[in-house]
């Protein structure tokens, strides 16, 4: 039993794990939680979520025999912990510690700055590198973590789009719609070694999937196997996996149409090879997935006690947009061919050349920013401080809020530091996700504002239904036994 409120309400470690900007953090698979250690930007994604202490227990001897190891990183984890920049102070000793951040943002706040990011949030390192950054004034929306994502906010004037990573096709290939997207890894099963359930067998032999709900042992998998590392998002489709070197995939698809442009988002790496696609026989085009001299990653986990600290170097994989051909059929069947020690792929997508054409041009240059193209003052101008404006705000109920914004000039984005839900709306806006994790909303004039959870307004007509048809049925039951009764 401890404090909570509903401001910093409370919250497992291991639930928090789950959560994609904090797994991408973690290092290896045994120990889980040195998230909290080796990410140099975790103190600024616990200031967005509204985390301001972490109790830290002495493990249960009731329920586990300790042996000295685990007392010694016990002590040493919390002393670890106790000396990161991001922490204040050390609230209680052991047996149960508790640590306060130096911030937390309140349930709601005003981000100034809005940026669309077309890459993958590896960009974290290095926006804590900018001198005075702050994530809290900086609301980011990951454009590949899902179709529609950058639908959502694409035209909000406020925003900028930066291309980390990334280029124009990638850029237009995430303004796609949902219903173009097309993901093999749909009917693949888990398992490298029996390719799956018998479905997918059918489709194509030693091809498996995994989702990038799963991105700890998936990043565990391509390091300690191929040495590469990679934190791309996965659209929310997964991977389709082939180790087999030469080996066939065929996915069935209403949408491969005639005439339609066919788009492959694949991963490139210096152990890929070639990819090609076929339609009746006939090839439409083939991928390239061999790097030559790919980028380093370095990778830190911390040691203690007699343990040093280890640095990993890995090779940089990249899962990139590519314009494979046009399909020359409406045949619905589509055969893939792999070459090289591994090659995945993550989506497909089949468009009219006209749409396609149309994605190409439809953002302005002024608002796309190439990260890897400018210098370390462009960026830190990029991110300046910004005037925030004012927030407040009354909770009428854990599913209504009342929110005044004051002091703005131009539009921004009200971050709400509630678990990101597509049913939490601003007078009737959806809201969009930010950081992975919590809702936003983009605000473009001073005012009072609603924010609601949407699924609550069928809640009362529900429960006036069941309560009508309970009465119903006891006024049934009454009159019936009434009868009964008259009878006897």
């Amino acid at each position: 039993l401890g404090y909570s409120s509903p401001t910093h309400p409370t919250l497992e470690a291991a639930r928090l794990v789950q959560k994609r900007p904090f797994a991408i953090g973690t290092v290896g698979t045994y120990e889980l939680f040195n998230f909290l250690r080796e990410a140099p930007f975790m103190g600024e994604l616990f200031d967005i979520a509204a985390i301001k202490y972490i109790a830290y227990p002495y493990p249960d001897t009731r329920r586990e025999e300790l042996k000295q190891d685990n007392i010694d990183y016990y002590y040493a984890f919390l002393d670890q912990l106790s000396n990161l920049p991001w922490i204040k102070t050390r609230l209680a000793e052991p047996p149960v510690a508790l640590l306060k951040t130096k911030k937390s943002m309140d349930h709601f706040f005003i981000a100034p700055n809005t940026y669309l990011v077309v890459g993958s949030d590896r960009i974290y390192w290095d926006l804590v590198k900018i001198d005075g950054f702050k994530l809290s004034q900086n609301a980011l929306v990951f454009a590949e973590e899902f179709p529609g994502m950058a639908e959502k906010i694409k035209d909000l004037p406020q925003a900028k789009i930066i291309l980390y990573g990334k280029g124009k096709t990638d850029l237009a290939a995430s303004l796609l719609k949902r219903e173009r997207f097309i993901f093999p890894a749909e009917k693949l099963g888990f398992d490298p070694d029996k390719t799956g359930w018998p479905a997918s067998r059918s489709l194509g032999e030693g091809w498996w999937k995994r989702e990038a709900a799963d991105l700890i042992w998936w990043r565990d998998f391509l390091q300690q196997k191929y040495g590469l590392d990679n934190l791309d998002f996965d659209y929310g489709g997964g991977w389709a996996v082939s180790e087999a070197g030469s080996s066939k995939l065929k996915v069935q698809s209403e949408k491969f149409k005639k005439g339609n442009i066919l788009l492959a988002r694949v991963m490139v790496s210096n152990k890929g090879g070639k990819i090609e696609f076929y339609q009746d026989g006939k090839l439409i085009g083939s991928i390239n997935t061999k790097v030559e001299n790919p980028e380093k990653v370095e990778i830190k986990l911390t040691g203690y006690g007699k343990i040093p600290d280890q640095t990993f170097e890995f090779d940089k994989a990249q899962f990139l947009w590519f314009e494979v051909g046009k399909l020359i059929g409406d045949n619905p069947s589509l055969t893939i061919k792999t070459e090289g020690d591994i090659n995945v792929v993550n989506a497909l997508a089949s468009l009219p050349q006209d749409e396609w054409s149309r994605l190409n041009v439809l953002l302005h240059g002024d608002r796309i920013v190439d990260w890897s193209k400018l210098t370390d003052q462009e960026k830190k101008d990029l991110f300046k401080p910004t005037p925030q404006g004012k927030v407040t705000y009354k909770r009428i109920s854990p599913t209504h809020y009342k929110v005044k914004i004051e002091d703005i000039n131009s539009p921004v984005t009200l971050a709400f530091s509630e678990t990101y839900d597509s049913l939490w709306e601003l007078d009737g806006r959806q809201s969009y996700r930010l950081y992975s994790l919590i809702n936003g909303f983009d605000i473009e004039a001073p005012g009072e504002y609603d924010v609601v959870f949407s699924a609550q307004k069928y809640i009362i007509p529900g429960l006036l239904i069941s309560g009508t048809a309970l009465a119903l049925i006891a006024a049934f039951f009454l009159t019936t036994s009434g009868k009964l009764r008259k009878r006897k």
